[in-house]
This record gives C-alpha cells, sequence and structure tokens, in this order.
C-alpha cells in the first residue's frame, strides 16, 4: 500500500540518520562493504560508528524483513552497542501503555504492527543474542503491560551462525536470517 511504501521510507531515512547506513540491503554473496566507519546525526550530535555486523543486520530487518513481515509496523526503537544512538519514539512507546526505559534491556529493535495489533521484540545474534527461554520470560514480564499481542523474533545473517544456537531457541518465537529475506520460521510450542 502507499502508506506502507511512505513509512517504510521514513524507517529508512531514521535507520539512515541514526546509524548511517544506506539502503543498499545485504549482498547475496556475504561480502561486506569497505568501509570502516560512517557518519550518523543523532540527536544534534555528530558519532562515528563502526559499520560492523550487528549494524548492517539491523539494516537488514530495517529494509528486508519489515515489508515482508510486517509491511507498514512503526519503528519504535532500535538499539546499538553504542548508548548514545539508540532511537526511541516515547510517545509511540508510551501509547502501547508501557512505561519501560531502555534500562530495563529491550530487545535491538521494537516494531508496532498496529494493523495486526502487534508488538514485534526482535533480538540480533550480533546484538542482545537470541531470544531463549530466559529471555523470552524477561521479555515477556517487561513488556506484559502492552495492549497488542506480543510477538519475539531472533535474526541472524544465515543458516550457518543460527545452526550452533538452534537448541538454545525458546518455543513460541520467530527465527529470521537477513540473507534469505522470503522465509521465517517459527518454533510452535502448541500442540
Amino acid at each position: 500500500s502507499r502508506r506502507g511504501s511512505e513509512d517504510l521510507v521514513a524507517i529508512l531515512a531514521s535507520a539512515q540518520e541514526i546509524f548511517g547506513i544506506r539502503p543498499q540491503g545485504l549482498r547475496q554473496s556475504g561480502a561486506r562493504k569497505d568501509m570502516s566507519t560512517v557518519s550518523p546525526r543523532a540527536r544534534e550530535h555528530e558519532h562515528r560508528l563502526p559499520f560492523d555486523a550487528h549494524s548492517e543486520l539491523i539494516q537488514a530487518i530495517i529494509e528486508a524483513f519489515v515489508p515482508r513481515f510486517a509491511p507498514g509496523a512503526k519503528l519504535i526503537y532500535i538499539d546499538h552497542a553504542r548508548p548514545e544512538l539508540p532511537y526511541f519514539d516515547q510517545d509511540t512507546f508510551h501509547s502501547l501503555q508501557l512505561t519501560l526505559t531502555p534500562d530495563d534491556r529491550f530487545p535491538d529493535v521494537i516494531l508496532d504492527y498496529r494493523e495486526m495489533n502487534r508488538l514485534f521484540l526482535i533480538d540480533a545474534i550480533t546484538g542482545h543474542g537470541l531470544i531463549n527461554p530466559k529471555r523470552r520470560v524477561e521479555l515477556a514480564t517487561n513488556f506484559a503491560p502492552a495492549i497488542a499481542e506480543l510477538v519475539y523474533g531472533s535474526v541472524f545473517p544465515n543458516r550457518q551462525v543460527a545452526s550452533q544456537y538452534m537448541d538454545e531457541i525458546a518455543w513460541e518465537t520467530g527465527v529470521w536470517f537477513a540473507d534469505e529475506p522470503e522465509h521465517h520460521i517459527y518454533f510452535n510450542g502448541r500442540t
């Protein structure tokens, strides 16, 4: 939809400003960009952010996951290893009846998918790690007041990396591989 496209453009612009990333997506070959740093502007300060695996995975979530699995979702939060750089839309967050702060161990990415009444809580293996049973309980407890259904997801750059962690992934969570963006695996724990 046109509205969804406009929202995605806004999300990409936010990510570009915060992380200094450009909408080029991941290369299928897995080749990395030859770029040691980029210069984002965040909160009216100039910062240097290394273009690392975490930034690249966050970019893939925004550019490839969102349009496929949460089209039109609003980006509420993006975390990064540098505490001065997270993006946090507090107004939207509070509209979901949440009063937490990022100190409460937010996931790497939070998306508000109002159309489906879902709140996506996404951890990247390069950031907070994956959503294992302990992390799922932690997120469920912290985000229990939300007026939306909680959807948990772990993001990996590829299957090879994910294969090292398969026995740790919590039931009732999703797994997504950035290099195969069309597919999503759901660990269904219900019988």
